[in-house]
């Protein structure tokens, strides 16, 4: 479906603002109906000519607002309920359908992120502004080779030597979509460099990300899991060792160790990185440091596959990292997904305590949680979720659950935890009662407003917020279990 945006580039009003308001005034005249599939954020950032993230943060306030629904796997549509002023001259639903209530999903899948946007916000102006100055330079520069902008590649081994103690030459460094595209063209350049009787033999250094080793042996290479310990011994045999340095960035728990790239003086080693959804909406830059040998070809390869990002891309970005606008991020961030944990944490023990066993704090925006469940009742553990209006994995039959919380927004941990809570108790309604004593399950808390209050000039326009109040039921409960059931015992 196409969507006509008009954009006026001299304008002082933002491009977000610009597509963010046209696309509502297209939903309110009409020309956008409920239901519609509007495109996705990089087939719009094409058709319009701006950055993805102008689009991603768009599509993020208009789903904030109401307007858009966006859903995993059915991509993003206008919304069927909308909010006032005007609502569009459609047929009506049906009252049976109209007068339910609407239950918005909140997701904790590992790999799960904000309705068209990431955790923490992003500084788009600044972000357009950069982009609007990077095109300016690339006008006038040469053209860039397949490796990827000079600036970029120098910005990235200055990163990642200071951050994750590499030895790199920029020169080493090709800049791609993604490690698809990257892994491919090095596939290619190892093909090429052992002739077609040699399968290339890639040695994936643990933890190994399974999607990885799916790529490398769709492109015909032979993959081996190598753990740490054992890294010098397979590249000493001939095999390459890839090193996946993607999560490095936003490591979250634990001392980050240095890249094996920066110490290992034998044999050959390949560095994976690149900037996730969770640092740059829309993202889809990534790097790949290869011996210097290699380095021709696999450029080669990744540019014969059309999987080199824009040249204004690569310069925003080389500034980006260049002027510290990479770390700031990447500390901002730390500390916001830290807390949302914590929250999490806390939530599920108030709710699920007795039937709960938390993992100690991983790397990952992952919390890992054991739920002491029936195996049937596990099993059903997701549906009943959704049901509830939680989107989670299914456990293991351990009853192991990995539950992400990068797209829980201030409120959603107690939320999330209440869900959670109600579809323990579809599947399982004796588990909690069994654990804890029917008279400690936890009850729902209530949610009050506080009123906003008053700004400086009494016009009382200030924000509200909304605080969690334990619900009487929980303090019933508490009260039963201190004093009894029939009350305090009798004075002897």
């Amino acid at each position: 479906m196409f969507i006509t945006v008009q954009l006026d580039r001299q304008s002082d009003v933002p491009l977000y603002q610009q597509v963010e308001a046209q696309i509502r005034a297209a939903i309110h005249t009409g020309r956008l109906r409920p239901g519609a599939r509007v495109p996705g954020i990089r087939t719009l950032a094409e058709d319009l000519g701006v950055a993805r993230v102008t689009v991603a943060v768009a599509y993020e306030q208009l789903a904030a607002e109401g307007y858009l629904d966006a859903r995993v796997g059915s991509g993003t549509r206008i919304a069927t309920e909308l909010p006032s002023p005007v609502r569009p001259s459609v047929p009506t639903l049906p009252p049976a359908v109209r007068d339910r209530p609407r239950v918005v999903r909140l997701d904790l899948r590992p790999d799960a992120l904000p309705d068209g946007g990431v955790p923490g916000g992003f500084p788009v102006a600044a972000w357009e502004s950069r982009l609007r100055a990077a095109r300016r330079e690339a006008a006038g520069a040469p053209v860039a080779g397949p490796a990827g902008v000079v600036e970029l590649r120098a910005a990235l081994s200055a990163h990642l030597d200071a951050g994750r103690a590499t030895r790199t030459d920029p020169r080493q460094i090709v800049v791609g979509h993604g490690p698809r595209v990257l892994l491919a063209g090095l596939i290619a350049a190892l093909d090429a460099e052992g002739g077609p009787s040699r399968i290339p033999v890639l040695g994936l250094l643990e933890p190994v990300d399974a999607a990885l080793r799916t790529i490398a042996r769709r492109n015909g290479a032979t993959t081996l899991d190598v753990p740490i310990d054992r890294a010098i011994v397979h590249a000493a045999a001939g095999v390459v060792l890839i090193e996946d340095d993607r999560a490095a960035l936003l490591r979250l728990a634990g001392w980050r160790p240095a890249a094996l790239q920066g110490s290992l003086a034998v044999g050959r080693i390949v560095l994976i990185g690149g900037l996730g959804q969770l640092l740059v909406p829309g993202a889809s830059l990534g790097w790949i440091v290869v011996p210097r040998a290699l380095a021709d070809a696999v450029a080669g390869a990744v540019s014969d596959l059309d999987g080199s990002p824009s040249a204004v891309d690569q310069r925003a970005i080389a500034g980006w990292i260049a002027d510290g606008g990479l770390d700031r991020r990447v500390r901002r961030l730390r500390h916001l997904l830290r807390s949302r944990r914590a929250a999490l944490e806390t939530a599920l023990t108030d709710t699920l305590g007795p039937i709960l066993e938390v993992e100690p704090a991983g790397p990952e925006p992952i919390l890992r949680v054991r739920l002491a469940l029936e195996p049937r009742a596990s099993s059903g553990l997701a549906l009943a979720a959704r049901a509830a209006g939680l989107l989670i994995e299914p456990p293991g039959p351990d009853g192991r659950l990995d539950l992400g919380y990068a797209a829980l927004d201030e409120d959603g941990p107690i939320k999330a935890a209440w869900r959670l809570s109600q579809a323990v108790d579809a599947v399982d309604p004796r588990a909690r009662r069994a654990a804890s004593g029917p008279d400690l399950v936890t009850t729902r808390p209530s949610i009050r407003a506080i009123p906003a209050r008053p700004t400086s000039d009494g016009s009382g326009t200030g924000s509200s917020r909304s605080v969690v109040v334990p619900g009487p039921g929980r303090l019933d409960a508490l009260g039963r279990a201190l004093v009894g059931p029939r009350g305090p015992a009798p004075e002897p």
